[in-house]
């Protein structure tokens, strides 16, 4: 039994029945069902089954990449909603 999110309790919560499966791209991935609320869960895991868990630096990195990301998203609009009005007044 392994600790997976589930979506319907907001929390990792275990997982009961739990099944190794292979997708149709070939990712490996583990499928069980929540033990407090019943629903279907499933989470990607290596080859060998073992759920990659992130360290807070991996952590850290993500949310920074995230954020830039998020950034060049608002400027790329902006630029678009210029050009637009730019367009519309002349």
């Amino acid at each position: 039994m392994t600790q997976t999110y589930c979506v319907k309790c907001r929390t990792k919560t275990n997982s009961a029945s739990e099944v190794f499966q292979t997708t149709e791209k070939g990712q490996n991935k583990l499928v069980g069902k929540c033990i407090v609320c019943g629903t279907n869960k499933h989470t990607f895991v290596s080859k060998d089954g073992k759920i990659k868990v992130k360290t807070l630096a991996e952590e850290a990195i993500f949310r920074e990449k995230k954020e830039k990301s998020k950034k060049a998203k608002e400027i790329k609009a902006l630029k678009l909603v210029k050009k637009i009005l730019a367009e519309k007044h002349s």
